[in-house]
């Protein structure tokens, strides 16, 4: 399913480029969350998702809760380019009176089915609504993209168990493991980084593959599965520029005037796929 002019590599660029303008002018956190799971909202949003733009609610649509809401900025991004509203509005990003919150809001944003940002929350919310369309017998499948640390949550593991027990196979759990959280390495703060292990524990198929990986992703995501299907993505946090990969730093911080911006934009100039078009070509000439 194509739900974009783009590629899916292109459209993943322009959720960085995009993510980088729109952190940098509203001082914004969490650019390193959005950079590194931007790869996978890309896939799942132009060739896995069956969903219509212009019918935001179509009754039979899959649906996408994002866990991980701090990164809200990549999902702005993603719906505007698949077409759920215009570019113009992430300019709105973080101002005052904006629908476009710092964490993901459903008020006001076609294609948004649940604000997040309270971690731990996504994945109960998805196992109800997967719960009930296996009840109804209904099509709709259930997508929950979370980050590494949110899966230290208590209310995680309840749904875990919860979605195995009722076999729920319209389910799937992206986790996007960059290995860093709010205040330091993941596996530091939670000694036990092996996400799989604990799903496999809880009755649940899962796979391991590279985040950044395009062709992983769009296997992984396309896998037949009896049971809830869980993918953990190996990401990088500030994928791909140079100064933010694996820093703690760019959790908080936005990409201030200067070196920063100028080189954040400079190297994802040299990263852009040939044949995409550059919305910011005119800001970027002078690099």
């Amino acid at each position: 399913m194509q739900n974009s002019p783009y590629t899916s590599e292109e459209l993943a660029w322009l959720i960085r480029r995009d993510c980088i303008e729109m952190t940098h002018k509203s001082h914004a956190s969490h650019i390193g969350s959005d950079l590194s799971c931007a790869d996978m909202l890309a896939v799942l949003y132009n060739e896995v998702l069956r969903i219509d733009s212009n019918n935001p609610d179509w009754s039979d649509r899959d649906y996408f809760l994002m866990g991980k809401g701090h990164a809200s900025a990549a999902l702005y991004s993603c719906l505007a380019n698949v077409g759920f509203y215009s570019r113009a509005r992430l300019e709105t990003f973080y101002q005052d009176g904006s629908c476009m919150s710092g964490h993901v809001t459903k008020h006001g944003n076609p294609g948004i089915e649940l604000s997040t940002g309270s971690l731990g929350h996504a994945l109960g919310v998805g196992v109800g609504l997967a719960y009930a369309f296996q009840k109804d017998k209904r099509p709709n499948r259930v997508f929950v993209l979370m980050g590494d640390g949110e899966c230290q949550e208590g209310s995680v593991y309840e749904a875990m168990s919860e979605a195995a027990r009722d076999g729920l196979s319209n389910l799937v759990v992206l986790v996007d493991r960059n290995f860093q959280q709010g205040l330091g390495d993941s596996g530091d703060i939670m000694p036990s980084n092996a996400i799989e292990k604990r799903f496999l524990a809880f009755s649940w198929e899962t796979h391991v593959i590279k985040g950044h990986d395009f062709r992983a992703l769009r296997n992984s995501m396309s896998l037949e599965h009896k049971k809830p299907l869980c993918i953990v993505c190996d990401t990088i946090k500030g994928y791909p520029i140079s100064f933010m990969m694996n820093q703690m730093l760019w959790h908080y911080r936005f990409p201030h005037e200067g070196n920063e911006y100028e080189g954040a934009r400079r190297e994802l100039l040299a990263y852009k796929p040939e044949e995409l078009k550059n919305p910011y070509a005119e800001e970027d000439a002078n690099l």
